[in-house]
């Protein structure tokens, strides 16, 4: 944590964003955790609520101004999961999730949604190879939808 406030303060930051980043559930606390070795892993990672809550606090003790942005990967469904739950989304359905889609401008960050979906979609490793030389569209992709 003490490097982590350092690199903070260093480049002057005042946002962090995702500084916590789940993709699955995770525990309140390591013990909660039955086998011995799943307690060992999320106590090495820190990958617990009770972890985070203590990094945040160190670290507003030392920056009491920044924003911490934690994240869950919500970014995109996978149709095998989507087809098992209640929650499924089809075609119809593509306007309302864009809707949802994170818009950085919104924060007054200079980037449109557009620009900042192409972003993640390349970087996540979801562009379509048939859409190579094509522009980015979201009414086109298939399997990521940012949230």
């Amino acid at each position: 944590m003490n490097e982590v406030i350092k690199i903070l303060k260093e480049t002057k930051a005042d946002f962090i964003f995702q500084g916590w980043m789940t993709q699955e559930p995770c525990p309140d606390k390591c013990s909660d955790y039955l086998s011995l070795q799943e307690r060992e892993k999320c106590n090495l990672f820190g990958y617990s609520y009770e972890h985070l809550k203590e990094a945040i606090s160190k670290i507003k003790k030392e920056l009491p101004d920044i924003i911490f942005c934690g994240g869950t990967q919500a970014e995109y469904l996978y149709p095998e999961e989507a087809s098992k739950s209640h929650l499924i989304l089809g075609p119809e359905d593509r306007n309302k999730t864009w809707a949802m889609a994170l818009d950085p401008s919104k924060w007054g960050i200079n980037m449109s949604k557009e620009e900042f979906q192409e972003n993640r979609v390349k970087v996540l490793g979801y562009w379509h190879p048939s859409y190579s030389g094509e522009p980015y569209n979201w009414k086109k992709q298939q399997r990521t939808i940012q949230i």
